[in-house]
């Protein structure tokens, strides 16, 4: 008899260490959520606060449109609650990943399929150069509107995922909403009319929505190569417009827009176009925020 009581004990006492174990991993499991890039990211962490991790894909000083994760990096990654990506080739990895962590259960937000964010940025540039019909522009972000209305999308997809938190959630991103309509404001108080020599068609967004007009090297993607009708036309441009400045972005190396700048003599300004921070951006703890209002000062001074 004081055996099977001792081995009831002892089965008792493991099933009460076994449920301990559980709760303790269960609260120490953390939330987290996976972002392909920077601007994801920095919506996800103004609207989730601390409930939620949020760690990025694309590290800072890399190149958004071909920067790829190795296979075991995107195993790892599979460890979280959702991703959050762009998609129709804005990261070249994120269409693979992403069906690499559904089959691990993780759940996915695939921004591109929400049309009305990116409406009208292929369509407003009828008389542009022909590598500038067309195609899909990720560069929502650079709007601080589009900002909210991207917003209102991550916020559905948070609360899908953590439902209790939705009352928090509603709250931090009244507030988010409320800075990025105060940036909409500034850039529309400070700005006349700004005209662009860039290296890459990043900006047509800020077209949209400011007096700015850009006149660009390459395509939406960096790595497309202008013709040299195309460069011809864009040097007619420069001629006519008396335009003594290009714009080169903080986390490129572009040969070719330095080549031009070098050539003709042109002075260089620095933008970012957000999708990655800088290493120097990420140690002096710079959000979009301050990166927007660096990029305003630049666009005064261009505007003079």
């Amino acid at each position: 008899m004081k055996n099977i009581k001792a081995i009831i004990y002892l089965f008792l006492l493991l099933t009460l260490i076994a449920c301990n174990q559980n709760a303790e991993e269960d609260s120490n499991q953390t939330n987290k959520i996976v972002t392909s890039i920077y601007p994801i990211e920095y919506i996800v962490s103004e609207i989730a606060g601390d409930f939620v991790e949020v760690e990025t894909v694309v590290p800072s000083g890399a190149d958004s449109h071909s920067y790829e994760p190795s296979t075991k990096r995107m195993l790892e990654l599979a460890d979280s609650d959702g991703f959050f990506f762009i998609g129709e080739g804005m990261e070249v990895f994120s269409e693979t990943m992403a069906e690499t962590v559904q089959s691990e259960g993780v759940q996915t937000l695939r921004l591109a399929e929400h049309h009305d964010l990116f409406e009208d940025a292929a369509h407003d540039h009828e008389g542009d150069d022909e590598h500038h019909h067309g195609d899909f522009d990720p560069h929502f972000w650079l709007d601080p509107i589009r900002m909210i209305d991207a917003g209102e999308i991550v916020l559905d997809e948070m609360v899908s995922l953590y439902p209790e938190q939705e009352g928090q959630f509603q709250e931090h991103f009244n507030q988010f909403k409320e800075k990025m309509t105060d940036l909409d404001e500034q850039f529309k108080s400070n700005l006349d009319q700004v005209n662009l020599l860039v290296a890459h068609q990043s900006f047509t967004y800020w077209e949209q929505r400011y007096p700015i007009k850009q006149y660009a090297i390459r395509g939406i993607s960096s790595s497309e190569e202008p013709s040299q009708k195309e460069l011809q036309e864009l040097f007619e441009d420069i001629e006519q417009l008396n335009m003594n400045d290009i714009v080169l972005e903080n986390n490129s190396d572009d040969r070719l827009a330095l080549t031009i700048a070098n050539e003709l003599n042109l002075e260089k300004y620095y933008l970012s176009n957000l999708s990655t921070r800088t290493d120097n951006q990420v140690e002096e703890n710079m959000d979009y925020v301050d990166i927007m209002l660096e990029n305003l000062e630049v666009l005064k001074q261009l505007n003079q």
